[in-house]
């Protein structure tokens, strides 16, 4: 359920509901996926193409000036939010280290590197139980 843009948020017994338009937390993890998929040597075209959209989605949604991702986006490509919560960030930096340490694909592990390198400082300010254990576990 993607389109050129990235996975859809919701759907309505597998139709997407455009309503709800997309989300980072969501494209994260078809990131992860692809990059999984993409080790085991599945479809490397298909697999290619959904890590090309999500990866992409992922470097749209980063704030560079405020050192963020945005989560929410509407149907008709508007972020609906400032700043994605302390959990979207650490989803999108979890999927952004499984793209540098794990991908088949050169310009996956770039990408991925040069948006971890720009998000990671916003760690330091979490405060969320999940954002200090996401802090935690990088200063381990």
């Amino acid at each position: 359920m993607t389109d050129s843009t990235g996975v859809f948020q919701h759907a309505v017994f597998g139709v997407p509901n455009f309503a709800e338009g997309y989300c980072t937390d969501d494209n994260a993890r078809v990131f992860v996926l692809s990059v999984l998929l993409g080790e085991l040597g599945e479809d490397p075209e298909a697999t290619r193409s959904l890590a090309t959209t999500s990866a992409a989605f992922l470097h749209h949604a980063f704030d560079r000036a405020a050192g963020r991702f945005h989560n929410f986006m509407s149907f008709d490509r508007h972020w609906l939010d400032q700043h994605g919560s302390e959990d979207c960030q650490g989803r999108a930096l979890w999927a952004l280290g499984m793209g540098v340490g794990r991908s088949p694909f050169h310009n996956f592990q770039m990408l991925a590197g040069e948006l971890f390198i720009q998000a990671l400082p916003v760690l330091a300010g979490f405060s969320s139980p999940r954002g200090m254990g996401l802090r935690a576990a990088w200063h381990t």
